[in-house]
Parts: C-alpha cells; structure tokens; sequence
C-alpha cells in the first residue's frame, strides 16, 4: 500500500465514522463500483484506533471524569446503551458479510438512513422540552439504534444522534452521548479483528499514516458534525445519502454494475 492510498484511506474513514454518512456503506461502493480492493486488516485496525483517538481527544474532558469515577451517571448510561448493540452486533453479523457484496441492499439503506436523518430534524423542531442528558430507557434505545448501524449503509452516528433527537435530547447532548457510545463499540470491533491478522499485513510506515489521517480528519468530522447539529444543519446529510442511495440504484439499473 502507498502512502497516498493509505492517507486517502484514513481521511475517508475519519470523515464517513463520524459524519453520518455511513462509512461501511461509502466502502462498500466503493468497492463495487471504482474497483477498490479492500484494506488489509492490520491497516483498517488501526485506522480505527485512528477514529478512537480523535473521539478521545474531542471528549477528553468527559472520558477523564468518567475514568476518575466523577461522572458513574455517564459511565452507566453507556455501559446500559452498550448491552444491545453487542447483541444485535453479534447477531447480524453474517448478514453484514453477505450485504457488503449486494450493492442493491447498501443503496436502500443509505436511502433508509437519509430519511431517518431528515425525519428525526423535524421530529425534535417539534419537542416542547429538550433533555440536558440521556435517560436509562433512551440509552437502551440508542443502543438498539447502534446496534442495527452494523449493517452496511446505515449509518452508526446518524442512527445514534437521529434516535436521540427523536426522543427529546439536545443536539450537542445527542452528538456528544453518541461519541462516547461508540468508544466501547469502535474498541470491541478493532479486537475481534486483531486475532485475524497475519504477520505479512503489518507495514508499519504506511499504517501510521492512515492512522494519523484517520485521527486528524476524524476529529474534523467530530466538530463539523456538533457545529452543523448547533446551527440546525444536520438534514443536509440525509439528502446527500439520499442522493448517493438514488445514483447508486440508478447506476445499478441502468448499466447493470
């Protein structure tokens, strides 16, 4: 692998973990339909380290707390959103695998995801009182929604976030308890990957730079994503993967590809 390849693979997995676009579903496609072969997985390990480390550095202050015990509320939350995503996780899992071949299954949804995205902004415009934190049941509930994300073109962020404004939480509440879900999520997938990889994978030059890549514009991503939830942006993804889901179909329709 070069170090453009490996770079333009961090940046797309930093940008597409965090952004709700899906980036299994980006992946996916872009298998399918631009020939790209599939990084080793040493490579995509890592590059996920990547993304853990930007949610990290983003919400430093709250992992510290929750690390010196300060905040057990938190640290409950997630624990409780975490249970139904490795259950549902665990059980989809070979319907993952088959999907990711079936261009026609990521397209529809992606196009799931958009409307999820846009219906989920009207919804919480329409909540009298918003939630200053997430509650026992919305954390379960959230939990299901990053659970079902594992299926490629759902989108994890979006799934997440999206369910937490349905239910009443604030924006920036909604974004910030979706991070933080996913650091267990992002960990447990990273280590069911690291038994699988063979000593012929590992280049270290390259994988670094993905890693940093992934790192920088994950972190990017994380910002834009509060920024836009702030000024009442976020609808703008769900009709860019409507979009992608439409020319996707079409493409798929038309010239059989």
């Amino acid at each position: 692998m070069s170090f453009i390849e490996a770079i333009s693979l961090g940046v797309v997995q930093g940008l597409t973990e965090f952004l709700p676009v899906s980036s299994s579903g980006h992946l996916a496609l872009a298998q399918h339909y631009l020939g790209l072969r599939e990084p080793q997985l040493f490579f995509d390990v890592m590059v996920h380290v990547g993304t853990l480390m930007a949610i990290l550095l983003a919400f430093r202050e709250d992992v510290l707390r929750m690390l010196r015990g300060k905040d057990w509320y938190l640290f409950g939350m997630i624990c409780l959103g975490t249970v139904p995503t490795a259950v549902i996780g665990f059980t989809l899992r070979r319907f993952v695998e088959e999907a990711m071949i079936r261009v026609w299954i990521v397209s529809a949804m992606l196009f799931v995801t958009g409307i999820v995205l846009i219906s989920s902004s009207l919804i919480a415009r329409k909540a009298i009182k918003k939630l200053d934190r997430v509650t026992p049941l919305r954390s379960l509930a959230i939990g299901v929604a990053q659970g079902v994300a594992v299926i490629p073109g759902i989108s994890r962020s979006g799934m997440t976030i999206s369910t937490a404004l349905a239910l009443g939480v604030k924006g920036e509440e909604a974004a910030r308890f979706s991070f933080l879900l996913s650091i267990p999520a992002i960990l447990g997938a990273a280590l069911l990957e690291v038994k699988d990889i063979g000593a012929n994978e590992i280049q270290i030059a390259p994988t670094l730079s993905g890693m940093i890549a992934a790192f920088v514009s994950g972190f990017i991503a994380i910002k834009l994503l509060i920024s836009m939830l702030r000024r009442g942006r976020y609808t703008v993804f769900g009709y860019y993967c409507l979009a992608i889901a439409f020319l996707s179909l079409l493409l798929n329709l038309l010239f059989n590809l």
